[in-house]
Formats: structure tokens, sequence, C-alpha cells
């Protein structure tokens, strides 16, 4: 996704992509019970530090980092704050 972002988004100042989950990025996760499978993140795994946020109609899901709920008023906001100062930088 960086070498795809460096040719067609080189001006952009925040790129999010999805279906890179196996790339060493930043990750925000959308989990919904609806789809019967347990989250990506598990805390076990050697690049858990690397999930940053998760969006969830769990209300019971916990996590070591910002857990939002659709039902949430603010999540998209806080959610892009979230994204922005944890953005990988790239080396021009």
């Amino acid at each position: 996704p960086i070498s795809l972002a460096r040719r067609y988004l080189d001006g952009a100042d925040l790129v999010l992509v999805e279906g890179f989950a196996a790339q060493p990025l930043p990750k925000i996760e959308t989990y919904r019970l609806a789809c019967g499978q347990d989250p990506l993140y598990d805390p076990a795994r050697p690049d858990a530090e690397l999930w940053v946020a998760m969006i969830t109609d769990n209300s019971r899901y916990r996590a070591a980092f910002p857990v939002f709920r659709f039902s949430d008023t603010a999540w998209l906001m806080t959610l892009a704050n979230i994204a922005w100062d944890r953005a990988k930088v790239l080396d021009p």
C-alpha cells in the first residue's frame, strides 16, 4: 500500500487503506458481531502494538486501545484525530 500511495496519492496528507491487514501499518479494525468471527486483534499477536482503535457493535468488547461503538455520537471525529496522530510518517 505504501508504493501505491506514493504513486497515486503523493499529495495526500493522510491515506487510509482497507485490506492490508498483514502489512506493518497502524490498524483500525471494524468488528461486527453479526459477522460471526472473532476480531483480528489478539493481544498475543506479535504485531498487536499496531492496533490503534476498534469500532464495534459489541458493547462488552474491551482492549488496550480506544474502542468505539457505532452508537457513539462522536466516534468518527475522534477516530479521525487518532488516525492523524498515529499515522505512519513516510520519508520523502
